[in-house]
């Protein structure tokens, strides 16, 4: 059975889950829980060559407070599994033990600086997706890049946005159902809005609505998404593991915030601002990303609210 995985992991998940066929398991939802833990190490630990217990545990922590038990278990189960058919060959291999405590665990963000961004952006046409139009392919990568980065916008917005959300007269997107079953409009710079147009006309021909596209028809995926970045960031030489994509949004809200501390301006008042440009529900969750980045909290200390 042919596999497409990306991580230097990904002969041992291979061998694994074609044992696991040749012996009768139907392991479908096993499948896709394997992919998820291949594209996670690629993202994340792209030199992890067997399971440790320090990867392990970020991996099979709960995404979430709410997130059930069972939902939990089934990646603790296919990791020992998985653990338990590596360390047949390798001693050193790491597996679940049966009594595992796990808990909810917030990956550290980071943020991707601006030299770096430039850097990412110059190494975009390195990258060969195999794709029959290689120039659209590298001015769309970089837009959605940029949209992320200097607009704040989630990743999932950028993947599901059409042609008819560009508000030509607006100089704007329209952002349709977001987190929160909320429709809101991003106001883009001039610089920016100037790119998306010129991206907009070297893809007048494509026959479908979708902004961004994996194969000029269908909406781009996550997954594609994920590993494009990854493999950028690879090209680039930058230091490892490459930034998830939350990390662009994390990043645009962070030195927003850092930039006006450092004016002296009133961050109570700037914040709900920025709470509505990037769609927050709460004034919480956007103050919550200036204290989450433990460098900027030595420096400049907790940003609070006063109601």
């Amino acid at each position: 059975m042919t596999h497409n995985y990306k991580s230097k992991l990904g002969e041992k998940i291979a061998a694994f889950l074609d044992l696991k066929l040749k012996q009768g398991f139907i392991y479908k939802n096993q499948s896709i829980l394997l992919n998820e833990l291949d594209g996670y190490l690629a993202l994340n630990h792209p030199t992890a060559t067997t399971i440790t217990r320090d990867w392990a545990l970020e991996w099979i922590a709960p995404r979430r407070e709410a997130e059930k038990p069972g939902t939990t278990n089934k990646r603790i189960t296919i990791l020992r599994e998985l653990g338990k058919f590596i360390s047949l060959t390798e001693l050193k291999c790491y597996v679940i033990e049966n009594n595992v405590n796990v808990r909810v665990t917030q990956p550290l963000c980071r943020i991707i600086t601006p030299k770096e961004m430039r850097l990412l952006l110059e190494c975009i046409p390195e990258i060969n997706p195999q794709l029959p139009s290689p120039q659209v392919f590298q001015s769309a990568f970089r837009l959605a890049l940029m949209l992320m980065y200097l607009t704040g916008m989630r990743s999932g917005e950028i993947r599901n946005l059409k042609r008819s959300d560009v508000l030509l007269e607006e100089k704007a997107l329209k952002i349709r159902e977001s987190k929160g079953h909320v429709d809101r409009k991003v106001a883009l710079s001039e610089e920016l809005f100037a790119s998306l147009k010129k991206y907009l006309d070297e893809t007048i021909d494509l026959r479908t609505d979708n902004l961004f596209t994996s194969d000029g028809n269908s909406p781009l995926t996550a997954k594609r998404f994920r590993l494009l970045l990854t493999s950028l960031w690879t090209t680039s030489g930058l230091k490892e593991p490459a930034p998830r994509m939350a990390d662009f949004r994390h990043s645009f809200i962070t030195l927003r915030l850092l930039q006006w501390h450092k004016q002296g301006v009133d961050l109570s008042l700037k914040a709900q601002f920025l709470q509505a440009f990037v769609g927050h529900n709460r004034l919480e969750d956007t103050l919550y990303y200036f204290r989450l980045v433990p460098e900027v909290v030595s420096v400049y200390g907790e940003v609070g609210h006063e109601q």
